[in-house]
């Protein structure tokens, strides 16, 4: 896949985090996997805190999103064991007691 396919996924992606404020956040029906889920997981794991708080900045909506296993990006920072994006991600709102598919909040997920 070229870094133009990647792209065009993430612009046809776009209005899923656009509108899913206006979703349950908890309601599994509304967890998907998405070029957007990707490209947050991506960043978390690169550590790419710049980038992902540029994009933050400009659609406050993304943090919200939630892949098919209900986890999102306060599940993958605590995997990577990121405090830097832990606290910018709980400073952006990020609601830290959101539950996965399998009953597993955020902090769950912190390897020891």
């Amino acid at each position: 896949m070229t870094d133009e396919d990647i792209n065009d996924a993430y612009e046809e992606d776009d209005d899923y985090a656009a509108n899913y404020d206006d979703k349950p956040k908890q309601d599994p029906k509304y967890w998907r996997n998405s070029a957007e889920t990707t490209r947050f997981w991506n960043l978390i794991n690169d550590e790419k805190i710049d980038e992902l708080d540029a994009w933050i900045t400009s659609d406050p909506n993304v943090i919200h999103i939630r892949s098919e296993d209900g986890r999102g990006p306060l599940f993958w920072a605590y995997e990577k064991n990121n405090n830097d994006i832990i606290d910018l991600l709980l400073n952006a709102g990020v609601d830290g007691t959101q539950k996965d598919a399998d009953g597993n909040v955020p902090k769950d997920l912190r390897k020891k």
